[in-house]
């Protein structure tokens, strides 16, 4: 795990595969760090094949039912590699949904051009009580400036003051690109002015 691991956190998608194999051939059982890493890999390479072999062995050793980590880097591979529908099935399917694996279904939607869905998925989750976090608002905006959703990126952007998310450089980067999109130029001085710290971006 710790060699597999290493290869992900560098990069390294093939070799961490081929390190995943190894550890089958010796027959030394994979737990969820293995599954989690496994997957992770083929998310960086892009192998949807691969991936679709691991999940197998997940279903098969019932994994997905053992540890939800395991369920959002499902959800993530499969977003990773545009196979939306599958990565859609998966999440239905998770006993317990976080805040963590609604915002990989979200992102995934919205990294392949589906800003409805994304925004779909927001309220979907907010109506399931999971509170959105940081990087949820930031994919949400993204979509708001995609759609030209100004009012749904004023809904957003009243939650994200009332959460103190505010002060996040990256949230008032968005949120002043959503309405400057939205040709709501005033507003976006608003926030522009009101940011504490102010970037080239």
């Amino acid at each position: 795990n710790a060699l597999i691991s290493g290869y992900v956190r560098h990069g390294y998608g093939v070799e961490a595969l081929k390190c995943y194999k190894q550890m089958k051939l010796a027959r030394v059982s994979s737990d969820a760090i293995t599954f989690i890493c496994a997957l992770k890999a083929c998310s960086l390479i892009r192998d949807v094949n691969e991936g679709q072999e691991i999940h197998t062995e997940i279903e098969r050793t019932k994994f997905l039912e053992k540890d939800p980590n395991v369920g959002t880097s499902l959800v993530d591979m499969y977003a990773k590699c545009g196979i939306l529908r599958e990565a859609q099935d998966i999440f239905d399917e998770l006993p317990l949904r976080d805040v963590v694996v609604w915002t990989t279904l979200l992102t995934g939607y919205m990294d392949h051009g589906l800003s409805a869905e994304a925004l779909n998925c927001i309220e979907m989750m907010e109506s399931d009580n999971i509170s959105p976090n940081v990087f949820t608002y930031l994919c949400a905006l993204k979509a708001c400036c995609s759609l030209r959703n100004i009012k749904k990126g004023q809904s957003l952007h009243s939650e994200v003051v009332k959460k103190g998310f505010d002060g996040e450089a990256l949230i008032g980067n968005i949120l002043v690109d959503m309405y400057s999109k939205c040709f709501s130029l005033p507003d976006a001085q608003e926030v522009f002015d009101k940011m504490p710290t102010r970037s080239v971006i």
